[in-house]
């Protein structure tokens, strides 16, 4: 007997929930064992024969077993006899032949038994039928999307679900089957509905055939939290969808062996609220559906990843350490299909089968569908129209606009179309006879208030109409009214998608995206937001939006905000609160005018330069020889700027060294030591002609020797050559560091400054920057792409390195000597410097 049959079979039991004991049943040569299992207070009993058909055949094995238990079936000691065969024999029996025999026989393969251990027919008929009853109608005008190449995207995963082993000859599908699956696409594009059709049609092949696999489908814009995958699953399977006897171990085994695809749709929405910490975190947890003969697939949004950084740790496992990516062990490695927008045949399907589905007298006017299709093919159009999305919003508002076609650009689109949707709700609304209590206005107030509070609310992957809060409801209603009705009112005239009964939700979240931006714009007009607190709620495709909105308004809150900026903020929100042309052209001028009538801060050359860089062809981009000159507080922004509009290129490499010069050689303003104070030789000790070192508890301090007088040595004792003081400038530890932390190379031709870059992250992490760009404690490399600089002959760079590496030798041998307690040197912060640059 074959021992792997015999543990198959009692694990696949055990795992429907059977208690399995090995006592022996069956007299036959075929080994057997029983299995009891209890549900609802019911308990009852069932032999096991493991059966090899070789030996028997299942025919005579079948009557055999029905003369020895009919006793023991007809006075119910046994409910059923299972009969267990291998996966090999299987193939060789008729298909007929597997399943129920009467009176009690059930002939299975324990992977088979594994299959039905969970019971998923009602799941998997809710799933068959979420496609075709979409409630906006969504398989009336579905086109199947392309990925980047061309390729059919449901081919290509339909393909990789079956595997190389179903197909013909030298066929092979183009994903491979062992590694899993991230489907990357724009808002709008068509991803949810991709995960809806994939669910639905798999929904279906499993209940035609026992041998297709089972749909899994999760959206995880519900997840607002660090989430097991325990968790995540015992929820979807006993609150949102009640499946019989799931169990996680169950599931576990049916997906590794085979018998599932799990669908995760919207990664994006679930890291909308979560630390990048969090969000790896239920990323690992998801990637534990990855295993054995699993397929998973997840979509989303790239715009999830901040950085480059995130993007590759994510997707593929690989972690970047010292600028170097290092594969995580055990992360998968997904493969990545990115969705096209539609082309001009799928466009045209498109609005063909629209028009259909809501029955538009369009369809019958050939005048005015050309006229419509030539809107859509015009200049200002013709790249709104390729996302699903807009497309139908387009095809909702241009036969009613009344406007100019030149007016309409995305964010013009989805003002109208929102306010189409309220006026449609309301309509409806009002020819059911329901009276409401607000104007479109109002409800537009609501709608913008009530996705903003949804999109701040940590615990909102789930939301119900009772759990708005009372506070923003209230502004909508008067003394004599009741909360609860108000928002019950606010809520039926508004376009809210309701989903599972009380759940509420907004049709795309493009919609909820675009009312966010609107708010954040408000509430950074009214001061009741911080630059700051808004940067962690915009996200790149906020971003988007508010970009859209910004007007000569914004420009003006946008002149007054960067002046305060005084934290890091991700680069999309320093796009979209302050790279207008408006807002860069007075920094440009400024810039012109070298910052002498109003000197730049940190902030501003930092904006006029990441313009610089996006724009270089622009009127307002500047030059590196112009923002080499510019007055500002800060040498170290003003370095940073340079390399930043400078790029790859090397003509201005003088400028730069000159730059890196100036703030090396930048000391501290003049003091004046006395000769008694000198002649002590313990807190003034004499290096060299030129420099002098103070030391104290932290070290030892170096200073650089200015004007006529000098010390020197007279019978072993210090003194003043000439005079009764000298003057010393410190070092700064701005000037240290850049020595300490920067070399000449290739026979001193070149300096390199590649070490800076973690002083430069730390420093800049105190002060206005662009978050995105500070990466593993340094400064990401494809922003500060060069660390070796071309060093001139007669740079004072050059004979700085020179002095300091012999007074650095002289310390060395003064501490040895005991004249000095440590080798360790320190700078000084510029007298009345507060800036964290400047301490570097």
């Amino acid at each position: 007997m074959d021992n792997n049959l015999i543990f198959t079979a009692k694990r696949a039991l055990s795992l429907a929930g059977w208690q399995i004991s090995d006592r022996e049943v069956w007299p036959g040569p075929e080994s057997s064992f029983s299995a009891r299992r209890s549900h609802f207070g019911r308990s009852w009993m069932a032999p096991v024969v493991c059966a090899e058909l070789t030996e028997k055949d299942l025919g005579d094995l079948l009557s055999e077993l029905e003369e020895h238990f009919s006793s023991q079936l007809e006075r119910r000691e046994y409910g059923e006899v299972f009969v267990m065969v291998s996966d090999a024999d299987a193939r060789d029996l008729d298909p007929g032949t597997l399943g129920h025999h009467p009176p009690c026989f059930l002939v299975q393969t324990p992977d088979q038994l594994l299959r039905e251990s969970i019971d998923f027919r009602s799941y998997l008929h809710y799933l068959e039928t979420i496609f075709e009853e979409s409630s906006d109608g969504l398989a009336s005008y579905y086109v199947r999307p392309r990925d980047s190449t061309g390729l059919d995207i449901e081919e290509e995963i339909t393909q990789w679900i079956q595997g190389p082993g179903n197909f013909g000859d030298g066929m092979w599908p183009t994903l491979h089957p062992l590694r899993p699956v991230a489907v990357l696409g724009a808002y709008g594009i068509g991803k949810s509905s991709l995960a809806t059709r994939l669910a639905s049609q798999l929904a279906r092949a499993a209940l035609d055939g026992t041998d297709n696999r089972i749909p899994v489908l999760i959206r995880l814009g519900e997840v607002s939290g660090e989430q097991t995958l325990e968790g995540l699953l015992g929820k979807h399977f006993t609150a949102t969808h009640q499946v019989q006897g799931y169990s996680f171990p169950a599931f576990e085994a049916l997906n590794r062996s085979g018998h599932l695809v799990v669908i995760l749709d919207g990664f994006d929405e679930m890291k909308q609220l979560l630390s990048w910490r969090e969000f790896r975190y239920n990323l690992a947890q998801l990637n534990r559906l990855h295993t054995g003969l699993s397929r998973l697939i997840i979509l989303g949004r790239p715009t999830a990843f901040e950085t480059d950084a995130e993007y590759q740790d994510a997707l593929h496992g690989r972690r970047c350490v010292d600028n170097r990516y290092l594969q995580e062990p055990g992360w998968p490695d997904y493969q990545e299909l990115e969705m096209a927008q539609l082309d001009a045949d799928q466009m045209a399907n498109f609005v063909e089968d629209y028009l259909q589905y809501r029955n538009s007298d369009l369809v019958s006017d050939e005048r005015r569908m050309r006229q419509l299709r030539d809107q859509l093919k015009s200049p200002q159009l013709k790249d709104v129209a390729r996302r699903p999305v807009q497309l139908r919003m387009l095809l909702e508002l241009l036969p009613g606009y009344q406007g100019k076609i030149e007016d309409l650009d995305v964010g013009e689109v989805y003002r109208l179309f929102i306010d189409l949707l309220i006026d449609d709700v309301m309509g409806r609304e009002e020819a059911k006879h329901t009276r409401l209590n607000f104007r479109a206005t109002e409800r537009r107030e609501f709608l913008k208030r009530f996705a903003f509070w949804l999109w701040n609310t940590r615990d909102a992957g789930i939301v119900t109409t009772d759990m708005i809060p009372a506070e923003l409801v209230a502004t909508f209603a008067s003394s004599d009214d009741e909360i609860e009705s108000v928002r019950r009112d606010l809520v039926a005239g508004s376009p809210l998608d309701r989903r599972h009964g009380e759940r509420i939700r907004f049709p795309h979240r493009s919609f909820q995206e675009y009312l966010v931006a609107e708010m954040i714009w408000e509430q950074l007009r009214s001061g009741d937001l911080s630059l700051t607190e808004a940067d962690t709620m915009i996200t790149s495709d906020v971003a988007y939006f508010m970009t859209l909105q910004r007007g000569p308004s914004e420009d003006t809150l946008a002149q007054r905000l960067l002046p305060t900026l005084g934290a890091p903020i991700h680069r999309h929100t320093c796009e979209a609160v302050f790279l207008s042309s408006q807002v860069v052209s007075g920094l440009y001028e400024r810039v012109q005018d070298l910052g002498r009538k109003q000197p730049l801060n940190d902030a501003e050359i930092l904006m006029i330069s990441l313009w610089s860089m996006l724009h270089p062809q622009s009127e307002q981009a500047v030059r590196l020889e112009e923002l080499s000159k510019v007055q500002t507080p800060s040498l170290l922004y003003q370095l940073f700027c340079s390399l930043l509009v400078n790029g790859k290129g090397k003509r201005h490499d003088p400028l730069i060294v000159d730059l890196i010069g100036k703030i090396a050689t930048r000391a501290s303003d003049v003091e004046r030591i006395g000769a008694p104070r000198i002649r002590r030789g313990n807190t003034i000790v004499r290096l060299n002609k030129d420099w002098v070192a103070k030391p104290d508890r932290d070290g030892v301090n170096i200073g650089r020797v200015t004007g006529r007088n000098r010390i020197v040595i007279n019978r072993g004792k210090q003194d003043v050559e000439r005079g009764d003081s000298v003057a010393v400038q410190w070092m700064t530890q701005l000037a240290l560091s850049v020595y300490e932390k920067s070399s000449l190379v290739r026979a001193g031709a070149l300096l390199n400054i590649r070490g800076l870059r973690p002083q430069l992250a730390q420093a800049f992490s105190q002060g206005p920057f662009v978050a995105d760009w500070i990466r593993n404690g340094t400064i990401d490399p494809t922003v500060m792409q060069r660390d070796e600089f071309l060093l001139p002959p007669e740079s004072p760079v050059r004979t700085l390195f020179a002095d300091l590496s012999a007074v650095v030798e002289r310390v060395k041998k003064l501490a040895e000597a005991g004249k000095l307690p440590s080798t360790k040197l320190y700078g000084v912060l510029p007298t009345g410097s507060q800036r964290p640059t400047d301490a570097l």
